[in-house]
């Protein structure tokens, strides 16, 4: 990237409207914000017994980006962070996304469990559904998580199937084939 080596002393020229600055502008503040506060839970979720739990980040699951897909001892679940705020859609995505996630992974028995976890609160685990009647998404506060995630006594994964999903999900595995793409009419 090149550097100008001298600033112009006029004021440079704004060429959008405010109003979509401003508006993409806080779309950008939330993601941002959003990335930070899935982080502090990633450093919280560090806790749990790394040969127990398979963590996954930002799996995308019917088109929406879903921070954290835990598999572990106690069952399967989707986690997002939250310092507060969250809306129906929210526990509507989630909800669906579990759904679609039970049904990719038909042989396992159980359901997959979302979650929205409010960070430096202490509320108690609750089930929450849209007016719509779409749901269950749990909204507990962080201090509850760990009690949360061992609750359920699912199905779960042992640490030997964690073990060989690990293997088999190790990108270094992939191999794409190269398709040669003709243009119509030759060949």
């Amino acid at each position: 990237m090149s550097v100008p080596s001298e600033r112009h002393s006029q004021t440079p020229v704004r060429r959008n409207p405010d109003r979509m600055l401003r508006d993409f502008g806080r779309h950008l503040g939330w993601h941002g914000r959003t990335r930070q506060v899935n982080d502090e839970l990633d450093r919280k979720l560090r806790g749990l017994d790394g040969f127990a739990w398979h963590i996954e980040r930002d799996l995308l699951l019917c088109s929406v980006p879903i921070p954290f897909v835990l598999l572990g001892p106690s069952g399967l679940f989707l986690l997002q962070a939250s310092r507060g705020q969250r809306t129906v859609e929210d526990i509507a995505l989630m909800s669906r996304a579990a759904r679609t996630l039970s049904s990719v992974l038909s042989d396992y028995p159980d359901a997959t469990h979302p979650a929205i976890v409010m960070l430096e609160d202490d509320q108690p685990p609750r089930q929450h559904f849209t007016g719509a009647g779409e749901g269950p998404c749990w909204v507990l506060g962080d201090d509850s998580l760990s009690g949360w995630l061992h609750r359920f006594r699912d199905h779960g994964l042992s640490e030997a199937d964690i073990a060989v999903l690990r293997d088999h999900s190790d990108p270094a595995r992939i191999r794409e084939r190269q398709l040669a793409l003709v243009p119509r009419g030759e060949g």
